[in-house]
């Protein structure tokens, strides 16, 4: 047994059973969170979250709630409840109109009610404007302002957080992003708004008023305005904050070098206080806070990740490592801050244990192996196992709900929502970090090749702005340019259409799922050897930004050929596991075998059955939804139709070698890589001669030139391209049309539509002809090849000089009675006649 099946049948069932655990526990508190979430019996589109839900003081619906609208605890919520991905079967209808309502309720606060006309219901202040007649926005400009303490210049107020703080801006942005995307109507609000409004705070509280890009002298790391009476405390945990708002923004619009110098602070802040508790935690009694350690490594990493040594972020880990052994939770000693009465507010020990998850996010994101949250997993499930023991369920008039209680101040009876919904990020993460860390360990097992999307970088590239990038390259680069873009026989168009931009969608998580699955995810890739499926497959996988995992026969046969099955098992059940990954399965045509084929029929021992049990294992990895999956072939028609058919194999995919058009911009581009000018070279004769002729046999052409004026340029391949050939040749086709002596009648078991298309190449003209044939359609090419059928087995052959089809089929296989084109001129004939009735012209 191989390294991958012990870990499979052991190690594994550990971590995938505590997955499912927590996973059911998602589950269950998203839908308590939906649950909790109720509409204002006042407007029949708005919905909100109240702070707890319980029996106690009415406190089990919105309606009922006391409490003011908190538009930082729902944007809190909210955003969990985006980031959280749920199963494909669930039903998303319910769902998408309450979040919809939360949206409307933070978005746009509306005065009701002559008694309350001066009321702001988001904050419970006056509106000096006193506008009845218009819509109150406390959340961005351009509106009337929330007036009261702040005179009027902050948009957000969170009772908690003081205004503009960096907690509300942070959820606020991240959900501008899908204030669009479902489609939310608010009258005049718009996403841009948001986003506007966040990099003028952050101008004003981190580079200057004027967002001139100053250098900032006094970065105010305290948000909170004065008629609170809350005494200054610059904790990491508000500084964190601002970081991750600061990555958040870039992240999603782009660097912006006016807030480099405020990087630079926030990493100093936060590298100061790191190396302050790491001293306090080797003194006996002394002000060590678990939380400000954790808060301030992670500030660190966001603002700039290499310099902090992985020496520095391992001796954080091994502090609260220890810590926890005698307390299974990291209890926040400083608070936030504080009030002249005493009262103070602390951070949650979930936000510091998110801090160290995020913290292994940011480490691991750029290595393969030795993985960071691997590396410290017991830390997390040791305070999940804490977690789960403070999980309780309350009963109410509304219903049933799970969750947790504040651990600061417990209130039995009722479900603290802000707390669940913070804990509830956490495991939902947690779990999808189990995920990776099964993926990359049995991934590290399998011994396949594994290309990260990091290695996929093509640096010279970037360094050339002139060049098309991404997949634009490819579109433009496709095999059949002459075609227009849409035409089904682009490749590189469907497989943008049908793969990379369903997986550019920008919808929530939560509300992905059906849309998600319902995404094709597998084809077959075929054509020609040295046509480039490899390099294909890998540049699909590099546009979307995953990883490139190839798995060959080899692979299968690691263990030898009685093992092959158990092996195959065990891979097929690793790749369920990956996530945003493209596999190709590169030539694994003998396991695939068509099981009417006298090949496969000829096969003895355990490669008999490998086509049979190869059917469930790709069809649970196509139903997974989780990797795109290719299978590679030089011979579509040896693989069993039960393989090839919709629903296990989405879409058939034939990659050609280039045409006219594309072989001249090939040739051209190759040389001027070479410093060569195009100014006067005509390459008319070797694009005559190259039909057939793929990347590598042109890029050949151009390597043997000596000479680089444009009379040698064009003598040397013109005698190149004469005295050479390209590896594709019709000729080598015919024998896959027969069975013996009588002609396959079924177009499926035969290269029909491949041999169509070379056929078309091979006879292509200067005048760009085949743009004239974007629109044959699979059907038309297939049926034709009954008259294929037809031609071969009629009495056409009545001349004494000319044999029948079936001897000439003979004679190929053999290698004789070839003409010059290394074609049986009677099978050509046939085809030709064929191809332009197909085509209705001449060719």
């Amino acid at each position: 047994m191989n390294n991958l099946e012990n870990y499979l049948n052991g190690e594994y069932k550990v971590v995938d059973d505590e997955r499912r655990r927590v996973r059911k526990t998602c589950e269950e508190v998203f839908r308590s969170l939906m649950n909790a979430c109720e509409n204002d019996q006042e407007c029949k589109d708005s919905y909100a979250w109240p702070y707890e839900v319980g029996v106690e003081d009415g406190t089990e619906g919105h309606s009922n709630n006391k409490a003011p609208f908190s538009i930082s605890t729902n944007s809190m919520i909210l955003y969990s409840i985006l980031e959280y991905k749920r199963p494909k079967d669930s039903d998303y209808k319910d769902l998408i109109q309450k979040l919809k309502g939360v949206y409307k309720n933070i978005y746009q606060t509306v005065t009701e009610g002559d008694d309350d006309k001066s009321k702001c219901k988001a904050c419970s202040k006056e509106d000096t404007k006193k506008e009845p007649s218009k819509t109150c926005f406390c959340v961005w400009p351009d509106f009337a302002p929330c007036k009261g303490e702040d005179n009027g210049k902050a948009k957000v107020h969170s009772n908690t957080y003081g205004l503009d703080d960096p907690l509300s801006l942070f959820w606020l942005f991240a959900l501008s992003h899908d204030f669009d995307t479902l489609k939310i109507d608010i009258g005049d609000v718009h996403s841009s708004e948001i986003e506007e409004y966040v990099l003028k705070v952050l101008h004003e509280r981190l580079v200057g008023v004027d967002g001139s890009g100053k250098e900032c002298k006094n970065l105010e790391l305290d948000s909170r305005s004065k008629c609170q009476q809350k005494y200054k405390n610059d904790h990491a945990f508000i500084v964190l904050w601002i970081a991750r708002l600061l990555r958040l923004y870039k992240r999603e619009k782009g660097e912006d070098s006016t807030f480099s110098d405020a990087y630079g602070k926030i990493f100093e802040f936060c590298e100061r206080v790191l190396h302050q508790q790491l001293s306090f935690y080797n003194i006996p009694d002394s002000r060590f806070d678990p939380a400000e350690l954790a808060f301030s490594l992670e500030g660190m990493l966001l603002c700039d990740k290499k310099r902090v040594s992985r020496e520095v972020q391992e001796r954080v880990f091994d502090v609260l490592k220890g810590y926890q052994s005698a307390s299974p939770y990291w209890r926040p000693v400083k608070p936030i801050y504080s009030t002249k009465g005493g009262e103070v507010l602390l951070p949650l020990s979930v936000e510091v244990v998110s801090s160290l998850l995020a913290t292994c996010e940011i480490v691991d994101e750029d290595t393969q192996h030795d993985s960071f949250f691997v590396k410290y997993v017991d830390l997390f499930k040791r305070y999940k196992k804490w977690l789960m023991a403070q999980y309780c369920t309350v009963e109410s008039k509304k219903g049933s709900f799970e969750g947790w209680t504040s651990e600061h101040a417990p209130h039995d009876g009722a479900i603290h929502l802000w707390q669940t919904s913070q804990i509830f990020g956490f495991l939902d993460r947690y779990q999808s970090m189990l995920s990776k860390m099964i993926a990359r360990t049995a991934l590290e097992y399998s011994g396949l090749d594994v290309v990260s999307t990091k290695d996929m970088q093509d640096k010279e590239e970037e360094k050339d702005d002139s060049k098309p990038k991404g997949w634009q390259k490819e579109i433009l680069g496709d095999a059949l340019c002459s075609l227009v873009e849409n035409s089904d026989w682009r490749i590189t168009s469907v497989i943008y259409d049908d793969y990379i931009a369903p997986r550019e969608d920008a919808t929530p998580r939560c509300v992905q799922g059906k849309s998600a699955a319902s995404s094709l995810c597998s084809f077959l890739l075929y054509g020609p050897p040295g046509t480039g499926k490899t390099r294909f497959s890998k540049e699909l996988a590099k546009e979307l930004g995953y990883q490139f995992i190839t798995v060959t026969p080899s692979d299968f046969l690691a263990g030898g050929a009685a093992e092959v099955e158990q092996r195959a098992k065990a891979i097929f059940q690793m790749l369920e596991q990956q996530d945003e990954s493209v596999v190709l399965f590169d030539e694994i045509d003998h396991f695939l075998l068509d099981r009417q084929s006298e090949e496969y029929k000829g096969q003895t021992g355990i490669f008999q059955f490998m086509t049979p049990g190869m059917l469930p294992k790709l069809q649970r990895l196509r139903d997974s939804g989780k990797v795109i999956f290719i299978v590679a072939t030089n011979f579509a028609e040896r693989i069993d139709s039960a393989i090839k058919r919709q629903g296990r194999i989405d879409e058939h995919l034939l990659l050609l070698p280039p045409c006219r058009m594309r072989r001249e911009s090939i040739l051209n581009e190759l040389l001027m890589d070479r410093g060569v000018s195009l100014d006067g070279i005509d390459l008319g004769d070797a694009l005559d001669n190259t039909t057939l002729w793929t990347f590598g046999e042109l890029a050949k052409a151009v390597q043997s030139l000596k000479n680089f004026n444009p009379t040698d340029i064009e003598n040397d391949l013109r005698a190149y391209t004469e005295d050479n050939s390209s590896s594709i040749q019709l000729g080598n086709y015919r024998s896959r049309f027969f069975e013996g002596k009588e002609i396959k009648e079924s177009v499926k078991q035969t290269p029909w539509v491949e041999y169509f298309w070379l056929y078309l190449l091979k006879n292509e003209q200067a005048n760009n002809e085949l743009r004239s044939y974007h629109n044959l359609k699979l059907k038309e090419i297939e049926d034709s090849y009954k008259h294929v059928v037809s031609g071969c087995n009629g009495d056409r052959h009545d001349s004494k000089d000319t044999k029948n089809v079936s001897e000439c089929s003979d004679e190929v296989v053999a290698g004789e009675s070839k003409d010059t084109k290394g074609v049986s001129k009677d099978f050509d004939d046939v085809v030709g006649e064929v191809i332009k009735k197909c085509l209705g012209q001449k060719v």
